[in-house]
């Protein structure tokens, strides 16, 4: 059986000249496996219009070292080291995983085999010169852009909210978005609205924001604080830092064009908006991140399918207590939408509840139902496909008939192999897999994909699939029969039910 190949294409823009590329590469490697029997020619992964600084941002790519973790390619060609990375230390690193997968990249440029380690310092030396490469392009480009920005040409990163953009740069007022560009100064300056109170009112009024989605306090912010709306302009308030888009802080000159187009808001409104801006902000909070708990971003309603949030009750009491509620526990100004139908759960109780669902976890070895329906799916299979190999080894079926029908059986199970491996990945190891008497972050973060929040009840996603279900109240349960209580001013016995 010849080993599974595929091939990685990209070009780094939209041009005609490198579509024309791309559909070259494509082409020569197509021909390749076809002049190649000795592979089985599985496809071709190809980015069009993507730079090779980092994988990030290449889909076809990540899909391609996805499917080599799912054992569908054992060999990797790509025309050259700069195709397939630019990035220095990424691709020593994607090389070093792929080899332990026993997955081989072949470079046709360098005659680079990743499979021979007398190559590896080719590819060291082929990387650094490809990283070198984009360094250079980089800083022929951002000097250029410099050299625009002292003359005082502007550099628009994407379309201005309230602007027209010509064809030769300039910027003209579009009035209908200006209109709402002066009702955000009005509401905030006049009115005294706060950002997050004017975008509920511009979602209200069905008007969208910059990018046609909804409107958001920060981008609110952003339109208050922009100094293109007086008529003014920075230049280079970002720069390209080793391939990277960056905040320009002072390490590069930036240069402010007053007057540079026509103004939508005056100088002098746009001025008290930046001290209103400053005072309003709250000084203890400034400079501070918001604090992340064990169970934060793992949360999920599921009424609405958003993050709970973690809040406190009775702060800076001896009596406060955590807990955890949907941010539309309750119906807000101007939601159509009814409050979600889900309770919320006290960070005591939730960690109490993750013990229990870990331990039965734990104790019973617990595999999901699907991965059980696989195997035994696969079993049934391969007893097909003994059962075929005996009829054809007796000549009691056409050949034809049996390659047709084997290769049916052979990717039915190669296919289930796929998802037992997606399944396998996700398992932690038995050793790590033992009871514990109290919450234990490490676990929770080896184990948990997410816990669903319904009334009342939770559902523990375990990374293998199996989800377990726990029901909680958040009573106290150190109560005990005959224990008087107050009540509407009157004291009543109680009993535990």
């Amino acid at each position: 059986m010849f080993p599974k190949a595929a091939a990685y294409v990209r070009v780094s823009t939209n041009s005609k000249e490198q579509a024309h590329s791309l559909d070259f590469q494509i082409d020569y490697w197509k021909k390749y496996f076809v002049e190649c029997p000795f592979y089985e020619f599985v496809g071709i992964y190809a980015d069009k219009g993507i730079s090779g600084k980092s994988v990030t941002n290449r889909p076809e790519f990540r899909r391609m070292i996805n499917d080599a973790r799912l054992g569908k390619i054992q060999h990797i060609f790509c025309k050259s080291v700069q195709r397939f990375s630019r990035n220095t230390g990424e691709l020593l690193s994607i090389i070093r995983e792929l080899r332990d997968l026993h997955v081989v990249v072949h470079f046709e440029r360098e005659d680079i085999d990743t499979s021979n380690p007398s190559d590896d310092l080719k590819l060291t030396v082929a990387a650094a010169i490809a990283e070198d490469d984009l360094s250079r392009y980089s800083e022929n480009v951002s000097w250029s852009f410099r050299e625009k920005f002292k003359r005082g040409e502007g550099m628009y990163g994407g379309r201005v909210y309230g602007y027209s953009l010509l064809p030769k740069g300039q910027l003209v007022r579009y009035e209908p978005e200006a209109k709402i560009v002066r009702r955000i100064f009005h509401e905030y300056l006049d009115m005294g609205f706060s950002a997050n109170k004017i975008s509920r009112w511009l979602n209200h009024d069905d008007i969208p924001s910059p990018r046609g989605k909804k409107w958001t306090q920060t981008v609110v912010m952003s339109i208050l604080k922009n100094e293109k709306y007086v008529g003014d302009l920075i230049l280079q308030k970002y720069f390209n830092k080793k391939g990277y888009r960056v905040i320009n802080h002072g390490e590069r000159d930036s240069y402010y064009v007053k007057d540079h187009h026509e103004a939508i808001i005056e100088r002098n409104r746009f001025e008290v908006a930046q001290g209103q801006i400053k005072d309003r902000g709250n000084a203890k909070l400034r400079g501070k991140k918001n604090p992340v708990y064990p169970f934060t971003g793992l949360v999920v309603c599921g009424f609405c399918g958003r993050h709970y949030q973690h809040r406190v009750c009775n702060s800076g009491n001896v009596s406060q207590e955590g807990y955890w509620g949907c941010p539309r526990s309750k119906k807000r100004e101007f939601e159509q939408e009814e409050p979600c139908a889900t309770s919320v759960i006290k960070d005591s109780v939730l960690k109490e509840k993750f013990v229990e669902a870990y331990n039965e976890f734990v104790l019973n070895q617990l595999k999901p139902k699907e991965e059980e329906s696989l195997i035994n799916e696969k079993n049934a299979l391969l007893d097909q496909q003994k059962d075929l190999i005996r009829l054809n080894t007796h000549g009691w079926v056409k050949s034809d008939f049996y390659e047709s029908e084997n290769a049916s059986i052979k990717a039915k199970i190669d296919a289930i192999d796929s998802k037992l491996q997606s399944f396998a990945k996700h398992n932690v190891g038995k050793a790590k897999l033992t009871p514990i008497q109290k919450f234990s972050e490490e676990k929770l973060f080896l184990t948990i994909e997410k816990v669903v929040v319904h009334m009342y009840v939770l559902e523990f996603y375990f990374y293998n699939g199996v989800v377990i279900e726990k029901t909680y109240t958040n009573r106290k349960k150190h109560r005990r029969d005959g224990i008087k209580s107050k009540k509407w001013g009157k004291e009543e016995s109680w009993k535990l039910k």
